[in-house]
């Protein structure tokens, strides 16, 4: 019997573990005639724009799972510019992240330029120091690619987590809705 709670315990925490760090990172889409942006998998005939690729990702980003959001993120982005060589660089600077090793957390300035992605953040609930690091290494990698990098629907646990290690410009990058961070990267 006890045997049998273990084994039981163990699976649950097993699944646990799956789901919440190796979740899909969803392509969002403008329903027609509205604001309100839904998932490609659900909504097929969403309105997707050219230049911005808005992204919503449903798990927190930590140790475990840096590495994969940032794998899934150069997936779609090459899918999106139908360019599988696109991003080398990126994808060097992938292979040698170390998530032990800490980086600067100072971002570069905002990309003049149309082409942009919006991160939904309203399904991250815990962002570690880790994914601190690992997302301000993202929008300095997407930067150099000429990619503007935004956030919308941030919760509060996800900017403090920014705010408490000195990296600022991510709260000037943050917008209420999808809607609003998309018409921004729009005048840009």
């Amino acid at each position: 019997m006890v045997i049998g709670i273990a084994a039981g315990a163990c699976f649950a925490v097993l699944i646990v573990l799956i789901r919440t760090h190796f979740t899909k990172l969803n392509q969002l889409g403008k329903l027609l005639q509205s604001e309100i942006y839904e998932t490609t998998d659900l909504f097929p005939k969403v309105d997707l724009d050219d230049n911005i690729i808005v992204l919503s990702y449903n798990a927190p980003i930590d140790y475990l799972n840096v590495k994969f959001f940032k794998k899934s993120m150069l997936r779609i982005l090459r899918r999106k510019i139908n360019d599988p060589t696109a991003l080398e660089i990126t994808e060097f600077e992938l292979a040698t992240f170390d998530p032990d090793q800490t980086g600067s957390n100072q971002t570069s300035p905002a990309v003049s330029g149309n082409k942009g992605i919006v991160l939904d953040c309203s399904g991250i609930k815990f962002v570690d120091s880790v994914g601190v690091d690992g997302i301000v290494k993202i929008l300095q990698e997407f930067e150099k690619s000429n990619w503007n990098f935004v956030f919308s629907n941030c919760t509060d646990d996800f900017l403090r987590s920014f705010s408490s290690v000195a990296s600022f410009e991510i709260l000037l990058r943050s917008f209420p809705t999808v809607h609003e961070a998309v018409l921004y990267l729009k005048t840009l």
